[in-house]
């Protein structure tokens, strides 16, 4: 993480590593609310695994059947949510 907070100018204080197995695993819908993470700060993610879909979808909504943005991120890929 070091190396990207340097190399992107962050101060993440936090990793989220995602392993897919099969094509069968998949997250619910959640918020990053966790006490641990920085608000001011991005969020890195690990991608690992099969490609899975990560939907974004507004937070007052209760289905990701119309998300916002969709990513199908690509096994050991890396994406950064902005805060």
């Amino acid at each position: 993480m070091q190396k990207i907070n340097s190399e992107y100018g962050f101060n993440m204080n936090c990793c989220h590593v995602s392993y897919f197995k099969n094509g069968c695993v998949n997250l619910r819908l959640h918020d990053d609310n966790e006490d641990s993470l920085d608000s001011a700060e991005p969020i890195c993610v690990v991608s690992i695994g099969v490609i899975r879909r990560v939907q974004f979808v507004d937070k007052n909504q209760e289905s990701y059947k119309s998300s916002v943005l969709s990513l199908d991120p690509a096994d050991s890929s890396i994406y950064i949510m902005k805060p």
